[in-house]
């Protein structure tokens, strides 16, 4: 695979403190790397560096020949665009900032409202918009230059399903035409969706990164993740038994989730043993371990993304 861009040994630090530390990373093209991480763990910092807004401590960051600055895009966590104008005026107007002609931004601006699926509300002020589509229109901005490198930073933060599945589709779409994606999300499900790979960062470091089958069966060893969903709030009796049957509970304690079952186990099996161990539940899921489990084993379960 080509790389985009490799960062290489790179460190960081606000006066005295470490954000970053020795971080290896590669961006190739073709490709939705979906970085992932508490608060506090460095991402901001990250995508700054990888933007061109703040230089590393040491270390490296190297892009792929003919690549500049300039064909690296971000698309903010807040919608950045001017809510008087139009979707169609905002694009044209950040290719002009962007040093392209009033033609050139024109065409620019029709080609990324075209990607986003946005040609329907072009001619709409962005305020009276829903939040999806300013969110898909923000996006749109930042294609306007064409970048080769798209970084997006908790793009689908206050919106509904069917808007974040819209975002997935684009995602996928510029993947397809060959654009680096760096997606920074907090949205499991949204990762779950989109990744071909993931990045971990915990503290500074990366804890680990790959395509989601490799880290799953590295840190799982063909187990599945068993959801098991509980009618009411388990007693005392109740957690000891999800306990020995090693399930660990989730935020709101309705969910517990287990990853003793193996290969070759059914839903069935696994009701039985539950309803054996006395242990009441209203639904189970069992399934391939997903990005939150992952999450949990090299983050840490209570760890806040």
């Amino acid at each position: 695979m080509i790389s985009r861009a490799v960062l290489q040994d790179v460190s960081y630090a606000y006066a005295k403190r470490t954000v970053l530390a020795s971080l290896d990373l590669s961006l190739f093209a073709g490709e939705i790397l979906c970085l992932l991480g508490p608060n506090g763990a460095g991402k901001s910092t990250l995508v700054r560096l990888l933007c061109g807004l703040a230089k590393p401590a040491s270390g490296r960051i190297e892009l792929e020949d003919g690549i500049t600055l300039k064909d690296i895009a971000l698309v903010p966590q807040q919608v950045a665009l001017y809510p008087w104008l139009t979707g169609l005026e905002n694009c044209v107007a950040f290719g002009r900032l962007a040093g392209l002609s009033s033609h050139s931004a024109r065409a620019a601006a029709e080609e990324a409202l075209a990607l986003t699926d946005c040609i329907a509300m072009q001619d709409v002020a962005v305020r009276r918009l829903s939040g999806g589509y300013q969110r898909r229109i923000n996006i749109a901005v930042a294609l306007v230059a064409r970048p080769r490198i798209l970084v997006l930073d908790e793009p689908t933060v206050g919106i509904d399903l069917e808007a974040r599945a819209h975002i997935a589709t684009i995602l996928r779409r510029l993947r397809d035409r060959g654009a680096s994606v760096l997606l920074v999300t907090h949205d499991f499900s949204e990762a779950d969706a989109v990744a071909e790979r993931l990045a971990f960062l915990k503290d500074g470091s990366l804890v680990a990164w790959g395509p989601p089958q490799s880290l799953a069966a590295l840190k799982f060893d063909g187990r599945k993740q068993l959801d098991i969903l509980l009618p009411a709030q388990p007693d005392q009796a109740t957690r000891l038994a999800l306990a020995r049957f090693g399930a660990v509970g989730a935020a709101n304690d309705m969910v517990w989730q287990s990853f003793e079952a193996m290969d070759g186990w059914d839903t069935g099996a696994v009701a039985r043993r539950l309803e054996a161990a006395r242990i009441p539940f209203s639904e189970l899921r069992l399934r391939a371990p997903g990005v939150e489990a992952l999450y949990g084993a090299f983050c840490g379960a209570h760890a806040t993304p």
